[in-house]
């Protein structure tokens, strides 16, 4: 009797996550477009980012910007680049954890 009572319980979870699953299937589609939508946004806001620290690589390694410049506006110009880079990567990882959230 033991065998039976847990192949009964077996068969019945198993039609109720079918009958669950083909119910959420359409909630399911637009949870996973809005986590792609999400991890597209975070690509495009780290792009970005990169290049803010790459042009920071091109100031310090080009001596007419600092002819142009001078050291003091060169240094803020470089610290302004990469606390731009922080802030914008605080704000990627935001979005990357509602990614994270929705795909879960």
């Amino acid at each position: 009797m033991g065998k039976k009572v847990r192949c009964n319980r077996s068969c019945t979870l198993i039609l109720f996550l079918q009958k669950i699953s083909s119910f959420m299937r359409g909630y399911l589609i637009y949870c996973s477009l809005l986590s792609t939508w999400f991890r597209l946004v975070y690509a495009a806001i780290f792009g970005d980012l990169l290049v803010n620290l790459l042009e920071v690589s091109h100031i310090l390694s080009n001596p007419v910007y600092l002819k142009a410049f001078g050291a003091e506006q060169l240094n803020a110009q470089v610290i302004l680049l990469l606390n731009t880079f922080n802030n914008g990567w605080d704000v990627s990882f935001l979005i990357f954890g509602l990614h994270l959230f929705v795909l879960a």
